[in-house]
């Protein structure tokens, strides 16, 4: 199965207020979870492309949600999180640009453009949400933001606010001409070649979402 990685711009600060409202009904609490998973499944209800998106992510329709992530004493952590990914689709819109199954090439040109791992990583998967901003200390435990994501094959989620794209999208155009370089010294080199238009691919991204919501939240999913 291929694993593909998808871009979307991110209402993110009105997810954090949604999230901090839902943190203070206890999601890990019998009470807690069934409030979640009721204002979830309005959601699911209400939005057209939730439901879409539900289903890209793991083929999930809504009895099967119910049947699978059904109420139950002891809330599990991957029941929290699919109801949590429902009400973070909600404040997700599509961009016309993703990695598609392509990110690991744009790895590899960023490799050979001198960028250390850490950056590699968080301009590709984003921060997890786990670190995500806004959040208030939790009389909950929730550890059900770590591994955040889809119930999906390989399923993960991150993000990146407005700051980290712009110093992003900067260094990106910094480098476009060592990018040229490096292209035509690998004329021969498919990797580096495909790992260049993902490059591009990464400048149109950062540029359309900062005229948008100004952030952005990677799903990748198989």
């Amino acid at each position: 199965m291929t694993i593909v990685h998808f871009a979307y711009a991110f209402n993110l600060h009105t997810f954090a207020s949604d999230i901090q409202a839902i943190e203070a009904w206890r999601p890990t609490e019998l009470r807690g979870y069934q409030q979640l998973q009721e204002y979830a499944l309005t959601v699911y209800d209400h939005y057209p492309h939730v439901r879409a998106l539900c289903s890209m992510h793991g083929g999930w329709d809504r009895p099967t949600l119910i049947q699978e992530f059904a109420a139950t004493s002891i809330p599990e952590t991957n029941d929290i999180q699919m109801w949590l990914m429902l009400v973070l689709y909600r404040y997700l819109t599509e961009l016309p640009y993703s990695f598609h199954s392509r990110y690991h090439t744009l790895d590899h040109v960023l490799q050979a453009l001198t960028w250390d791992a850490p950056a590699r990583h968080d301009l590709i998967y984003g921060l997890p949400f786990a670190h995500f901003p806004d959040q208030k200390p939790s009389s909950t435990d929730s550890t059900y933001w770590h591994h955040f994501g889809p119930a999906a094959t390989a399923g993960s989620a991150g993000w990146l606010d407005s700051i980290a794209i712009t110093r992003f999208l900067n260094r990106l155009r910094t480098d476009y001409a060592q990018l040229q370089v490096l292209v035509k010294a690998a004329s021969n080199d498919q990797q580096v070649q495909i790992g260049a238009a993902v490059y591009t691919t990464a400048l149109n991204m950062l540029q359309e979402v900062l005229m948008q919501t100004g952030h952005l939240c990677y799903i990748i999913s198989g």
